[in-house]
């Protein structure tokens, strides 16, 4: 059985400044997150499949703590902007991150600040993965930016992108809604996993991933510690390179 432990948390002003825990993330507010395969109603004849049944209780699924909606407008010269609807519990610059060049495709992209997933484990070679969840794109107008990382060398806040589905329709969100899924994999793809929720990210953990942030907007190339795999090294003295 791996460990993998996690916590909310929220971004503030940029990628470099990581809160160390969030008003959401408390009992009664935020939602634990909840394995595939206890979610789906075992009516469905699906859940009789080993093989989906293998993979769905190795992902997790993350839930929105509040209601949100917001929509498009288009100026004369056909550049999109975003409406935040102003009954929403939280302001747009609590809740919205629009990067550069967010509004240049056909659809929109869009990071919001919650929830922001912060995961760590002592385990070896975990992959973590962000993938979207199928329902979203009919029932919220919106499809989860996937991606996957190497967690045990690699740990950092894991926002939550969208890409808008259709623009001509309200983007619609409500308490308790399932905004993507997150999967686990070990260099054994039967292994399980247990997963700790904390009330805030501990100390160390924090700092780690505050550093993790920081040091790629300097090393570009630090970015491969996203795919490496650890090995165990030979040398009696590696502890001190691994700090």
């Amino acid at each position: 059985m791996k460990e993998i432990n996690y916590s909310w948390s929220h971004k503030l002003k940029n990628d470099r400044v990581l809160a160390q825990s969030s008003p959401f993330g408390v009992d009664g507010v935020s939602f634990p997150l909840e394995r595939y395969k206890n979610a789906v109603d075992t009516d469905y004849v699906f859940t009789n499949c080993p093989a989906w049944s293998h993979k769905a209780s190795r992902t997790f699924l993350v839930k929105s703590p509040i209601s949100y909606e917001f929509s498009f407008n288009t100026n004369p010269v056909g550049e999109y902007g975003l409406c935040w609807d102003p009954k929403n519990q939280l302001s747009f610059d609590d809740m919205v991150r629009l990067d550069k060049d967010w509004n240049n495709a056909e659809t929109a992209v869009i990071q919001l600040l919650h929830p922001t997933l912060a995961m760590w484990t002592k385990e070896r070679n975990i992959w973590y993965e962000v993938r979207p969840h199928a329902i979203t794109s009919v029932k919220n107008n919106f499809t989860a930016i996937g991606a996957w990382f190497n967690l045990s060398t690699w740990q950092r806040p894991s926002a939550f992108g969208m890409q808008v589905y259709d623009m001509s329709k309200p983007v619609k969100v409500s308490r308790g809604d399932v905004l993507f899924e997150v999967c686990f994999y070990s260099t054994n793809l039967d292994d399980q996993f247990k997963l700790v929720e904390h009330p805030e990210i501990p100390v160390k953990e924090w700092q780690k991933m505050v550093n993790n942030v920081s040091v790629k907007q300097y090393i570009t190339s630090f970015t491969k510690h996203l795919f490496r795999k650890q090995e165990v090294s030979k040398c009696p003295f590696a502890f001190l390179f691994n700090k």
